[in-house]
């Protein structure tokens, strides 16, 4: 079998250089890479690796206004928290489907506030305002976390399996 923690981190290198090949706007693997660490790591890692991916992305990218980037850090900082409490101990479709959903309204719900305290009228109708207007973002969120989720965390099984049978016929 392979070593469990060296799949683990290359899987969410490669995740992470995965943002840089160009995408839909919102459709990167962060969001899935934050649930994959918090299912996969027990470390001081687990609430890091989003971050860094996110950071040597931004390094690469550009920065963009800063309040913005704390409520999109904040955002995907949580995906790692709701990996670690639903996919941690258990996984199956029902957890899987979750996971995606509530991480990425969860990452939704943050970013957007940064969105409108930076760019919208402090007021209750800019808050409405700003949240309708990134509902084709969470949508796309949502679409790219199901679908990296889905190769991650399969990747990582099928690799897993895969491993220990060809140990297995060579034994």
């Amino acid at each position: 079998m392979v070593n469990s923690n060296r799949l683990t981190y290359c899987l969410m290198v490669v995740a992470a250089l995965m943002r840089l090949v160009p995408h839909p706007m919102n459709m990167t693997p962060i969001g899935a890479l934050g649930l994959f660490s918090g299912a996969q790591l027990n470390n001081r890692w687990t609430y890091a690796v989003p971050l860094i991916a996110l950071l040597l992305g931004d390094l690469w990218l550009g920065f963009y206004d800063a309040t913005v980037m704390v409520g999109v850090y904040l955002g995907f900082l949580m995906t790692a928290v709701v990996g670690r409490l639903l996919l941690a101990k258990q996984r199956n479709a029902p957890r899987y489907t979750a996971a995606v959903i509530i991480g990425a309204l969860v990452f939704y719900l943050i970013s957007n506030l940064g969105m409108w305290y930076s760019y919208w009228p402090r007021t209750a109708t800019g808050l409405l305002s700003c949240y309708i207007e990134g509902l084709p973002f969470l949508l796309r969120s949502l679409i790219g976390d199901a679908l990296y989720t889905g190769l991650l965390f399969g990747g990582f099984e099928w690799l897993n399996k895969s491993s220990a049978e060809s140990q297995h016929a060579y034994s």
